[in-house]
């Protein structure tokens, strides 16, 4: 989910994150459908975050995120023999979450 963590923080404050996911996921197809193996159909991305966290008094604090809380990204090799060779698929989300406390 999305980490609301940076509200939590002592006093004003600020960060910002980057990171690369690099899954390995291969499968093999029924023998109904060939019994081809997939390859390696989950090529890399990455996600950036930055936000922010300020407090107003000593009893109530704002924090602004924004992020790519969700993504994947599927990629069926072509040369495989695998039935659904040359497909791909993506999925990517960016979010501006305000939080108080």
């Amino acid at each position: 989910g999305q980490g609301i963590g940076i509200i939590f923080e002592d006093g004003g404050y600020v960060e910002r994150s980057y990171g690369m996911v690099i899954p390995s996921v291969s499968g093999t197809a029924i023998g109904g459908l060939g019994g081809a193996s997939s390859g390696n159909m989950a090529p890399s991305y990455s996600q950036l975050s930055f936000g922010v966290k300020q407090d107003i008094n000593d009893k109530f604090s704002v924090a602004l995120i924004m992020d790519e809380p969700f993504g994947a990204a599927v990629d069926y090799p072509l040369g495989t023999g695998y039935p659904l060779a040359g497909t791909t698929a993506e999925v990517s989300s960016q979010a501006i979450t305000a939080v108080a406390r």
